[in-house]
C-alpha cells in the first residue's frame, strides 16, 4: 500500500479545512447583500469576506511552517526555505490583520454617518 507524501497530505488537509471553513461562512449569510445601500457599506463586506476566508488559510500556512521546520532536522537547505517561509507568513498574517483593521475603520466610520 503506497501512502501520500507528507506535503500532499498537507496540502489536501489544508485544503479540506479551507473549504470547510467557506462552507460554514457561507452557511452563515443569509441574504449577503441585503444591508447594503452604498459603495463604503458594500466595500465593508467584501472585505469583511475576504478576511473570513483568508483567516483559515493563514491558519494552514502557519502550520506548514511549523511542519518545515520540524522536518528540517538541521538540514541548512530545507531550514533557510523554512525560513523564508515564515517570512511569508509574517507577511501574509500582517496583511491580512491589516485588512481586518481596515475593515474595522471602514464600518466605524459608516455608522458614525
Amino acid at each position: 500500500m503506497q501512502t501520500l507524501p507528507i506535503r500532499s497530505r498537507l496540502l489536501y488537509l489544508g485544503t479540506l479545512f479551507f473549504l470547510s471553513c467557506v462552507h460554514i461562512a457561507e452557511a452563515q449569510i443569509a441574504r449577503p447583500l441585503s444591508g447594503v445601500t452604498d459603495l463604503s457599506t458594500f466595500v465593508a463586506w467584501l472585505i469583511s469576506l475576504i478576511v473570513t476566508i483568508l483567516w483559515p488559510a493563514v491558519v494552514v500556512f502557519w502550520c506548514f511552517v511549523g511542519f518545515k521546520f520540524v522536518s528540517a532536522q538541521g538540514n541548512e537547505k530545507v531550514l533557510e526555505e523554512a525560513r523564508r517561509a515564515l517570512a511569508g507568513a509574517v507577511i501574509g498574517t500582517a496583511i491580512v490583520a491589516g485588512a481586518q483593521t481596515l475593515q474595522y475603520v471602514i464600518e466605524g466610520t459608516i455608522s458614525g454617518l
